[in-house]
Formats: C-alpha cells, sequence, structure tokens
C-alpha cells in the first residue's frame, strides 16, 4: 500500500505516529488558546464601549459574551456518558476550561473527540461570529480604526470563527 512521500519521509524522520500525535496536541492547545485569546479581547472590546460611553454596543457585546457562554456551558452538561456531575460541568464550561478537560480526552484517545470538534465550533458559531459582526459595524459605522482592541478583537474572533467551524 503507497503512502506518498509525505508518509515516507515523516517515517524516516520522527516516526508517522509521533507526527501525528505532535499535531493532534498542537491542535488542542492552539483551540484552547485561540478561544481564551479571544475572549479577553472581547472583554477588552466591550470594556472600551463602556469607557467610550457607548451604552449600546457595550450591552450588546454582554448580551452576546453572556448567553453565548450560558448555551456552550448548557451544551457542556448534557454528556449522559460524563463521570462529572452535570452541574460541576456546568459550572467548568462557564469558567471556559471545559476545552481543557475535552482537550485531555482528545489526546488521551488519539484523537480529537467529538465534544471538542462540538464546543469549538458552538464557540465559534455562538460567540465568535456575532462578536466579529459587532466589532466590524462599529468599527466603520462609529469610524473607529484607530481602536487597537476593537481591530485585534475583530481579527482573533474571525480566526476563531474560521477554526471553530472548520473543527
Amino acid at each position: 500500500n503507497e503512502m506518498g512521500c509525505w508518509y515516507r519521509a515523516m517515517e524516516k524522520t520522527v516516526g508517522y505516529v509521533r507526527w501525528e500525535r505532535a499535531l493532534l496536541i498542537s491542535s488542542v492547545v492552539t483551540a484552547t488558546l485561540l478561544d481564551w485569546i479571544d475572549l479577553v479581547t472581547d472583554i477588552l472590546c466591550v470594556v472600551g464601549y463602556a469607557i467610550c460611553g457607548a451604552w449600546g454596543w457595550f450591552t450588546i457585546g454582554v448580551a452576546i459574551l453572556v448567553f453565548s457562554t450560558v448555551y456552550i456551558a448548557h451544551n457542556a452538561m448534557r454528556d449522559e456518558n460524563s463521570k462529572v456531575q452535570s452541574n460541576a460541568r456546568f459550572f467548568v464550561a462557564m469558567l471556559q476550561l471545559d476545552l481543557v478537560i475535552e482537550g485531555w480526552v482528545s489526546v488521551r484517545d488519539g484523537r480529537k473527540s467529538i465534544r471538542f470538534a462540538r464546543s469549538e465550533f458552538l464557540e465559534g458559531l455562538c460567540e465568535s461570529c456575532p462578536q466579529a459582526f459587532l466589532s466590524i459595524y462599529v468599527l466603520y459605522a462609529m469610524h473607529a480604526q484607530s481602536h487597537i482592541w476593537l481591530i485585534l478583537s475583530t481579527l482573533v474572533s474571525i480566526i476563531s470563527l474560521a477554526y471553530g467551524l472548520s473543527e
């Protein structure tokens, strides 16, 4: 069975199994860090709305963050096969630590778990997408092209959205 030149090159150097494991670990760590960075930049952006006195944008930004986090946490607690109680799972997901648990399970099992992929997908769809649209609108409607956190939040949200949807 011919596997191709990439497989042969990996097998001769680091070993294909090690290569796949390193890719899995780097993907899980990157996804988790990207999720946290997205959350931090979104919070800084929402705080910037409050500092500028844009209470309408502040309210919309906080609503997106709160409702998306609660929905993702609610989805995380619906696992019947989990050894963790659903209330504890909800609390862990509210603290944005659910991806760490699911990432650990994914690395342990040697492939991304469906719960990890679902959490990434929901984070991209429910939080990153609305925040990106809001940030882009505020950038152009309010002529805030010099606001660094708004620009950074938009970029990170778009990258997080793309990564979450690709999962």
